[in-house]
């Protein structure tokens, strides 16, 4: 394909969105629906996009449309067109006006409260940013910021050359601890070893999740079999309540044991898994142009985690 006189020229954005918009709504009358245009407008831009490229982009199937693989190539690459635009349109805005900006952020939930703390400082500083939060597993954050609707995650490493397409930059190193309520027996306890644990009652997280894993796997490295909870549960929310008020355990990073939080006392119970420490930093995707918000966000992030090092732990 010759770029200048078959692509350059005829090519055009609003096009590729329409064929974007087409993928995620499964049909051209949905899409026609959320693009606010005519049917007809929908099909005239698609046989444009195809007469352009000299390849259909969409099968025509009696229960709608699907990409075709042509489609799916343009559609992956234009993700990142789209992308770049956006950090453009989004450094002119804060060339006009530093103090704003908008940036899209992801962690996992034990992660969360560290973000709050950069989070709050950021807008103390530059009240006009806006924060869209992503919270979910490690594996759906790496997903999304290889689908770019991420900026950047923070969250635990499980292994730092595993992902050649993300930039991994440390921020410190994590361990997982036993937490309790405060009154928990075992908080007072001392020379504790995992196996005095675990006919204890034990809240975790699903098996499937990487601190599912990574739990079950701390007791089976000691010769252990993993406890059998008593209530598994994705929230971090609901773990935390059901240790504040009864007898429960439950694994959760040291970082989480910084920060104030909303709950009534949680401690670590005193026991040393050194072979639990991970990496804890942001990730972005390689090659991918870093605006200004999200390298403020990176400085401030640097500063709190810092500070954190140092600080007493509370929860």
């Amino acid at each position: 394909m010759q770029w200048d006189e078959r692509i350059g020229r005829r090519l055009r954005l609003r096009d590729l969105h329409t064929l974007q918009v087409i993928a995620e709504a499964g049909s051209m009358a949905k899409a026609a629906e959320r693009l606010a245009v005519s049917q007809p407008a929908v099909s005239k831009a698609i046989a444009d996009l195809e007469h352009t490229l000299g390849v259909p982009v969409l099968d025509r199937t009696p229960r709608g449309v699907e990409v075709t693989a042509y489609g799916r190539a343009l559609l992956r690459h234009g993700a990142a067109v789209f992308d770049d635009l956006r950090q453009g349109l989004a450094e002119i805005e804060f060339l006009r006006d530093p103090t704003q900006g908008e940036l899209r952020v992801g962690a996992p939930e034990p992660v969360t409260p560290v973000l709050a703390v950069i989070i709050n400082e950021l807008l103390a500083l530059m009240p006009k940013i806006r924060f869209q939060v992503m919270v979910g597993d490690t594996a759906v954050l790496y997903d999304a910021l290889r689908e770019r609707r991420l900026d950047v995650a923070l969250t635990r490493m499980p292994e730092l050359d595993a992902e050649s397409d993300l930039e991994m930059e440390v921020l410190f190193a994590d361990p997982l601890v036993v937490a309790a309520g405060a009154h928990n027996p075992w908080a007072r306890r001392q020379s504790i070893s995992l196996a005095d644990l675990i006919d204890q009652p034990w809240v975790l997280p699903p098996p499937e999740t990487v601190l599912g894993r990574f739990g079950a796997e701390i007791f089976r490295v000691r010769g252990l079999e993993p406890p059998r909870a008593t209530v598994v549960a994705p929230s971090l929310q609901l773990r935390l309540s059901l240790m504040s008020g009864g007898p429960h355990l439950t694994l959760l990073p040291r970082a989480m044991l910084r920060f104030p939080g909303a709950q009534p006392a949680i401690v670590a119970i005193p026991l040393e898994l050194p072979e639990t420490e991970r990496p804890v930093g942001l990730v972005k995707l390689q090659g991918r142009s870093m605006s200004p918000v999200l390298g403020t966000f990176v400085a401030r992030a640097h500063e709190v985690t810092s500070r954190m090092l140092t600080g007493p732990e509370c929860i």
